[in-house]
């Protein structure tokens, strides 16, 4: 609880893109799901274009779970006509996995 209070204080600091590098950077060190969703949620909240191309970048990199946590957490831009045309296309040209229907649904 600590750490998420932390990361979300540095997001919403002044010094934005700073703050957004320590909180990639403690991403990028991330082993746990937990810690890795906390930090992704947290550069998500930094609200600079740095932090929209950086979870772009997560999701087109593939790697489903990172991915649909990246996208989770840009919920916050669903107003943004321009970042949800970023992050479809993102999820477009990711690898196959992020494409394929899940339990239950049908292509």
């Amino acid at each position: 609880e600590i750490a998420q209070a932390a990361a979300i204080a540095l997001a919403q600091s002044q010094a934005r893109q700073r703050a957004l590098d320590v909180l990639i950077e403690r991403f990028e060190e991330q082993y746990s799901p937990e810690g890795q969703d906390l930090f992704l949620g947290a550069i998500a909240l930094a609200r600079i274009p740095a932090a929209v191309d950086y979870l772009v970048n997560v999701i087109a990199k593939g790697k489903a779970r990172l991915a649909e946590t990246a996208v989770r957490a840009m919920y916050i831009y669903r107003s943004d006509e321009a970042v949800r045309e970023k992050v479809r296309a993102a999820v477009s040209n990711a690898a196959p996995v992020l494409r394929r229907p899940g339990p239950g649904t049908t292509a």
